[in-house]
């Protein structure tokens, strides 16, 4: 049963050069976090003396426990950076998940995530929690990788990143809380009317979005070595994307024959309009998987599509952050 902590009040991530050693984060590093991060630990082996391996009638006290790893989950509101990006050290907020995703990154004063990336980048994780005698404590997580990233975009709010990475477990210390540093005259981001597309769909009126990306991750274990777990390597990538949206005719948007034909629409989300501070959303092939629904909203009928989005194309799924 893994341990939770929580009430992380900040959190810092960076790319590691060699993966698994710590890349030493900075105040430059720190997410805005919109609520506290979630730690968790557990252990991918267990090691318990059975009565077989010990040769009595009962079980003997377990041996310590192998292949420690640590995951930590939180949420942020997506924002740009203000000022022209370089592709080094300005760079948006979200770099580092996006990177530990698999996505490739390239562009200065444009950045652009792609999905044409073959690998993944590990990182470093600090996360610092407050006590009560005004001592920090820090939980570091190295080789870590983003399981799951989902990008939300609900009606009058900020669009949302949750993300989970996991990685190595490291033995939490006391430790100087290191100052955040963070991009606070950034807003975060909007997305303005009509900036949601799929296929010939073009002026719904948009409920809620959001574009996940998930990342099956598998333990590498090593042989004969007291913590066993060497890293996590993915194994595939699962892209999807789901929307509610008002269409009050077939006319409007014929998300059933979308959905029965399943043709491979493409998908695009604009966000933000301020100077270096927008981002979009881009995929080829968008193809509405489940079958189509709709919620009731006080007697407004809302539109509900969600489906699959695959790498074939030209934008396969982009995320880019543009002047």
């Amino acid at each position: 049963m893994p341990v939770l902590t929580k009430a992380i009040s900040s959190l810092f991530i960076k790319p590691e050069t060699t993966e698994g050693t710590d890349a030493v984060p900075t105040g430059a590093n720190a997410l805005q976090l919109i609520e506290h991060a979630t730690f968790s630990f557990g252990h991918e082996i267990q090691n318990p003396q059975t009565d077989l391996e010990n040769q009595l009638l009962d079980e003997a006290f377990p041996v310590a426990p192998a292949g420690k790893w640590a995951e930590v989950t939180g949420k942020v509101w997506i924002r740009g950076l203000g000022s022209a990006y370089n592709g080094s050290t300005a760079i948006p907020e979200i770099d580092a998940i996006l990177q530990a995703m698999g996505l490739a990154v390239s562009g200065t004063t444009t950045m652009l995530y792609d999905t044409a990336s073959t690998g993944t980048k590990s990182v470093t994780v600090y996360g610092f929690r407050g006590t009560d005698t005004g001592v920090f404590v820090k939980y570091p997580i190295l080789g870590a990788r983003c399981s799951k990233a989902t990008f939300r975009f609900p009606a009058g709010k900020p669009a949302e990143l949750d993300f989970t990475l996991r990685g190595l477990f490291v033995q939490p210390s006391d430790a100087s809380a290191i100052t955040p540093t963070y991009q606070t005259s950034v807003p975060p981001l909007f997305a303005a009317a009509n900036s949601w597309s799929l296929g010939s769909l073009t002026g719904a009126v948009l409920r809620d979005a959001e574009v996940s990306l998930e990342l099956p991750l598998v333990p590498q274990l090593s042989g004969n070595v007291v913590d066993a777990l060497a890293g996590y390597k993915p194994r595939a990538r699962k892209a999807t994307f789901a929307a509610r949206f008002e269409a009050a005719r077939i006319a409007d948007y014929d998300m059933f024959t979308a959905w029965k034909t399943a043709p491979q629409n493409a998908l695009s989300i604009a966000l933000g309009s301020a100077a270096n501070n927008k981002m979009t959303i881009t995929a080829d092939r968008a193809t509405i998987f489940e079958a189509p629904a709709y919620d009731d909203d006080q007697g407004l009928w809302i539109n509900r599509v969600s489906g699959l989005l695959t790498p074939e194309g030209t934008n396969r799924v982009k995320f880019t952050f543009a002047p």
